[in-house]
Parts: C-alpha cells; structure tokens; sequence
C-alpha cells in the first residue's frame, strides 16, 4: 500500500509541502503547525495561547482526515521562540491531550518564517495496529520461525 497524502480543508492551504503523510505502516508524519486558520491568516499576534489552540487544532485537522486522535501521537517536536511560551504551552496541550505518554523534544529557535508566529509544532502518530509477538515461557528461548519447504 502506498504512501497516503492528507489534505485536510479545516486546515489552511499548503504550497510547496503536505500537512500530512500516512505510510503504509500506519505512521502518520504531521508537518509542523503554526497559528494559521483554515482561510490562510495568521491567528493571536503576540498572544502565546491563542495560537497555540490555532496550531491544536490543526493538528486536530490533520489527525482526524487520517481517521486518527491524539492519543494516537507517540512524537512532538515543539519550536519556541521564548521559554516564557512553555507555561501556556503545557496548558493548552492539556486541553487537548489527556495523557503525557508521548516523546517530547522543545526547541527554542531564534525565529519563525513569519515573525507574527510564536511557535510550531510536529507530531508523529501511529494510526497502525501493532503486531505483537507471543512472550516465551519463564526460563525458554522464543521460537525461530521456518520455512516449511
């Protein structure tokens, strides 16, 4: 199965780059999100908070045209332009993430493409379901599979 493009419309257009890629195996790659809305305009100037719930919900967008959550994330990747935004940060994410099971890395960059946005955020999720290996009894060796010829 190939590689699958998501193209959410309550997200706001893209040029040169896709909000979305689903791989085969079922890992859904986010393009990093910043506080623009679905009509293309750059959302809560000077306001850490407000664009946060505007990145929030284009990574909602993003997963649910994927036919994911965000409990399906297992990656972020946040990029600030001041420490002071991770207070509002951690608060806005809990608003939209009811758990903390995710790997996270913070980056304080020194600027956005665009001045007026304050951060962006990249997510990972895997929208797959896991194939699990049986356990080995205590004490044996798991099976080595062959092939019957």
């Amino acid at each position: 199965m190939p590689k699958r493009i998501i193209r959410p419309r309550a997200v706001h257009p893209t040029q040169g780059y896709v909000h979305g890629v689903l791989t085969h195996g079922g890992l859904l790659f986010v393009s990093g999100q910043v506080a623009k809305n679905a009509a293309d305009e750059s959302v809560g100037a000077d306001n850490p908070e407000v664009q946060l719930v505007q990145v929030f919900e284009n990574l909602k967008g993003v997963l649910a045209e994927a036919g994911g959550s965000f409990a399906d994330v297992v990656k972020i990747n946040v990029y600030f332009t001041d420490r002071s935004q991770l207070l509002a940060y951690r608060k806005v994410r809990a608003q939209y993430m009811t758990s903390d099971d995710q790997a996270v890395t913070g980056m304080i960059v020194q600027a956005m493409p665009n001045p007026a946005w304050l951060m962006e955020i990249e997510i990972v999720a895997d929208l797959g379901k896991p194939r699990r290996r049986r356990a080995a009894p205590a004490g044996r060796k798991p099976r080595r599979r062959t092939r019957r010829r």
